[in-house]
């Protein structure tokens, strides 16, 4: 006769026999996870140049703020303070946070930007020249180039899914292009980090005037990273990027990533997508153990996982499994009883595509993992 503890265990050996033969099956078919296949219409990229001793410049910020609310979800917005601006207008009030950086002056320079001037505020539409040698635009004409792009049809979709360690201050970030047509030239990638409400005095704002969208970091080279010279519909790109926060401290959470894909051909924004960093942060307690709580695996998987909990984190409370997508919304949940090592998810319902797994005890967030549903 089998005993119930004989029969729990034969069935998680049987479970992790099918989950073998299931990975042994799909391991070598990728495909993509992170966006869809579809062809979309493009986004609009909106690089705003602004500066704190500009007068004009909080218009502009609402400007743009009402272009984003009437858009969701289709406006890439990345305000920049490039160091090279003349007059000392990007240079901060004193007592305030200096937004410069180097990084921006080469798109602020002539004769990228513009045939004879500079100013504040201007706008990239995805970086097209919308009259000869004009790539800068005056606030006016930001509305109207804006539903010119987003009526256009893009060939590429981009993915985006990070997390971010706090003990670490290690921010990973995977981007993924698909290509939904073909494309003879030469793209490369931006992937930006920005951040929201920033204090910091402005001209015609005030000493605590709040600063949206403001570039903090790229994680890629000055023109982009190179994707492909060119690439035929269906083609798949993968990049990872990581970022350390030690030193800089940007606070994560009020954090954009945003990537946009570059013609090298005549210098435009082809499209770019962003998600809010406020749902990524993985962080273990000092309470417990800094050692992994608890393991995912197949991983990939087509539907089915297993959730063993270390048994070296030991507690007489119950736990709770979260499953996540990028944007951050709950999916699915489970209590995991104090007595349970390992728990058995049917997930079968989910898309394909990027989603975390969280362990909290008590409301505490103990650990984040990444899983790939197939």
């Amino acid at each position: 006769m089998i005993n119930l503890s004989e029969k729990h265990n034969l069935f998680i050996k049987s479970a992790l026999c099918f989950f073998a033969i299931a990975l042994l099956c799909t391991k070598n078919s990728f495909s993509q996870t992170l966006t869809d296949t579809i062809q979309h219409n493009k986004n609009a990229v909106i690089e705003e140049f602004t500066a704190v001793h500009c007068s004009f410049c909080p218009a502009g910020h609402r400007l743009l703020d009402s272009i984003i609310n009437e858009n969701p979800g289709r406006i890439i917005s990345v305000a920049m303070h490039p160091a090279n601006a003349p007059n000392n207008y990007t240079v901060p009030y004193s007592g305030s946070p200096d937004f410069r950086r180097s990084y921006l002056n080469a798109f602020f320079t002539m004769p990228f930007i513009h045939d004879s001037i500079r100013f504040f505020p201007g706008a990239f539409i995805n970086r097209r020249q919308w009259s000869l040698h004009k790539r800068e635009q005056f606030s006016n004409k930001w509305r109207q180039f804006t539903q010119v792009i987003l009526n256009e049809q893009s060939p590429v979709n981009i993915g985006i899914a990070a997390t971010y360690d706090a003990g670490s201050s290690q921010l990973s970030v995977d981007v993924e292009v698909y290509y939904t047509d073909n494309v003879s030239s030469t793209f490369t990638l931006y992937l930006f980090l920005s951040e929201d409400s920033l204090v910091a005095e402005q001209n015609n704002g005030g000493v605590g005037y709040i600063h949206n969208h403001v570039f903090r970091e790229s994680l890629t080279q000055q023109w982009g990273d190179t994707i492909a010279v060119q690439a035929n519909k269906r083609t798949i790109v993968t990049k990872h990027y990581t970022f350390n926060n030690s030193s800089s401290q940007y606070n994560i959470s009020r954090c954009h990533l945003s990537a946009c894909v570059r013609s090298a051909v005549n210098e435009e924004m082809v499209t770019g997508n962003t998600i809010k960093c406020n749902n990524i942060i993985v962080s273990v307690e000092d309470q417990f153990p800094k050692s992994s709580v608890f393991k995912v695996f197949p991983n990939p998987t087509t539907g089915f996982v297993v959730v063993d909990r270390n048994e070296k984190n030991t507690s007489n409370k119950s736990y709770n499994i979260e499953v996540v997508d990028i944007t951050g919304k709950v999916l699915y949940t489970k209590k995991q009883f104090a007595t349970d090592k390992i728990n058995i998810l049917d997930l079968t319902f989910l898309n394909k595509g990027i989603y975390l797994f969280r362990l909290s005890c008590d409301n505490i967030m103990l650990e984040s993992k990444k899983f790939i549903k197939e």
